[in-house]
C-alpha cells in the first residue's frame, strides 16, 4: 500500500499473525507485511498503524479469510 510521508515513519500491527516488514522507515520506502496461515475457520482482521514523525497517522486494515 503506497503511502507518501515527508519525513520518517513508524509502523506497528495489533495482531501477532500480521507482521510489518519493517517497524520504521524514511519518506517513500515501501512497507509490506507477512501473514501466517489462518486455520481458525473464521475471518480475522488486523490493523497496521502508520505514524509519521509529524504525528500524521494513517490506518490500514488487513483482512485474512479462511479458504473453503
Amino acid at each position: 500500500f503506497p503511502v507518501t510521508i515527508i519525513k520518517g515513519w513508524k509502523a506497528e500491527s495489533n495482531a501477532k499473525w500480521c507482521v510489518a516488514s519493517k517497524d520504521q522507515g524514511n519518506k517513500t520506502e515501501r512497507l509490506g507485511y507477512q501473514l501466517t496461515a489462518n486455520d481458525t475457520g473464521i475471518d480475522r482482521i488486523a490493523t497496521i498503524k502508520l505514524t509519521a514523525l509529524n504525528d500524521n497517522t494513517q490506518f490500514v486494515n488487513v483482512t485474512v479469510r479462511q479458504g473453503h
